[in-house]
């Protein structure tokens, strides 16, 4: 691994198990499966590929780590990456995402869900930076409140409806989105 870090240009840390505090082990399986089926290949050897870390996944601790640290700043790089990712969901389903939906993302089912506060930030931040809306109007009630279909029902390109989570590292660097 050293040799394709040094070969790729990377830091040296960016393929570790940082990320594996934040997965219990019952959810890896299904990880890996979902970074496989969004098909985002890091790097690709004879005898390894490496896959990105499931979007959604990765846009849960994000949005975690701006609640957790308590610093609603639309500046902090963490709101940038979380962003990033929005974008990237919004284009992959051509569509606004759901804002519950969205703040209550929680593979683990153990961690403390983001304040509404948190989500009214990455909105205005979102719209700031890209000049649209980037939830879909009313979605701040469960979906289910308005609908009777399921996430699944409406979004099915998103990948974690698909599998069952091996060992799954994250996306290269600390703020690689950003």
């Amino acid at each position: 691994m050293a040799t394709i870090t040094h070969e790729l240009g990377y830091d040296e840390e960016w393929l570790n198990e940082d990320m594996g505090l934040f997965v219990t082990k019952s959810c890896r399986t299904r990880l890996l499966e979902c970074a496989k089926k969004q098909g985002i290949v890091l790097f690709r050897g004879e005898n390894i590929i490496i896959y990105g870390a499931p979007m959604e996944w990765a846009l849960e601790r994000k949005i975690r780590r701006i609640y957790a640290s308590g610093k609603l700043d639309k500046k902090e790089p963490d709101v940038g990456d979380a962003l990033a990712m929005m974008k990237w969901i919004r284009e992959r389903d051509g569509k606004q995402l759901e804002r519950e939906f969205i703040r209550t993302l929680n593979l683990n089912t153990f961690d403390m869900i983001p304040d509404c506060q948190t989500m009214e930030l990455l909105a205005e931040a979102y719209m700031e930076r890209y000049g649209e809306e980037i939830f879909r109007p009313g979605s701040h009630l469960p979906y289910d409140y308005h609908h009777h279909l399921t996430y699944d029902q409406i979004y099915p390109n998103h990948p974690s409806n698909q599998t069952n989570f091996s060992i799954l590292y994250g996306i290269p660097g600390r703020s690689s989105l950003g």
